[in-house]
């Protein structure tokens, strides 16, 4: 409606500049009256004014179109809408429709306080790889980068609030799933580890049967830093290609004879 009433008005103007531009020629001969040119100008000036009114009412027509349609301002999947036609909304009122982005998509995972000094360290230094695993998923982790470290260590848990970003590339990853993360602070070369279960706590500390090459056990303190896995890493008391038990502990004394077995059913 707008474009053609602009379209009519300038038709109008035109011709209304052609007649003043006639009627100023006419009244160079002495044809006509100056009152007559006068008019005609007036009215000419008035049809090109009028199209620029025109002009800033179809420019504002055509904003009031944009606004008729929402666009999203990221790439993202649409839940449910929440509005349906008829509707009364306004600014800042119910959200119309809720967009969840998929990728990247961030997941969100604590951990105990006792690893922020060696996080903040390693960060440092360089990204960080977290991993994601849907349980019960036999597909493959999904890998992303750690983004964010919280500011402050809840102390109710004692634990830090921590962000990782993944790409999400095969759409594994989904708003509001649960997922089990692991992140890698730093990699250790050569590291002696031994299945978790083999260790015993005594009352001098943890320690380890060892099988002797005559097939006899002895006891072997051993100090373990961490396990990942069901793996123990042994920072002493072992040395690699040693055997050490890890079934049966409770009905072993020093020198007791043990039979290694390939497997469980042996």
């Amino acid at each position: 409606m707008a474009q053609a009433k602009l379209l009519r008005d300038k038709a109008v103007a035109a011709n209304s500049r052609a007649q003043a531009q006639r009627i100023s020629k006419l009244l160079a001969e002495g044809v006509v009256s100056s009152s007559d040119a006068d008019a005609s100008k007036s009215a000419a000036d008035a049809a090109e004014a009028t199209v620029a009114a025109d002009e800033a009412g179809l420019k504002t027509a055509q904003l009031n179109l944009e606004y008729c349609k929402i666009y999203s301002p990221m790439d993202g999947r649409t839940g449910a809408v929440l509005v349906k036609p008829g509707n009364l909304v306004k600014v800042a009122d119910v959200p119309i429709v809720v967009i969840k982005r998929l990728s990247p998509i961030p997941v969100d995972f604590m951990v105990p306080q006792e690893y922020l000094p060696n996080i903040k360290r390693n960060m440092a230094v360089r990204p960080l790889r977290v991993e994601a695993t849907v349980p019960n998923s036999p597909g493959r982790p999904e890998v992303g980068t750690l983004t964010f470290v919280e500011n402050t260590v809840d102390p109710t848990t004692g634990t830090i609030h921590l962000r990782a970003l993944f790409e999400n590339s095969r759409g594994v990853l989904w708003p509001g799933l649960y997922v089990n993360t692991l992140m890698t602070l730093a990699l250790q070369s050569n590291a002696t580890v031994i299945p978790s279960q083999a260790i015993t706590a005594g009352q001098q500390g943890s320690f380890v049967y060892v099988v002797n090459a005559d097939g006899t056990v002895a006891p072997r303190p051993v100090a373990s830093s961490r396990t990942v896995e069901g793996q123990a890493v042994i920072e002493k008391g072992l040395k690699p290609g040693e055997t050490v038990v890890t079934d049966g502990q409770v009905r072993l004394v020093p020198g007791a004879r043990v039979q290694i077995k390939n497997n469980l059913n042996d």
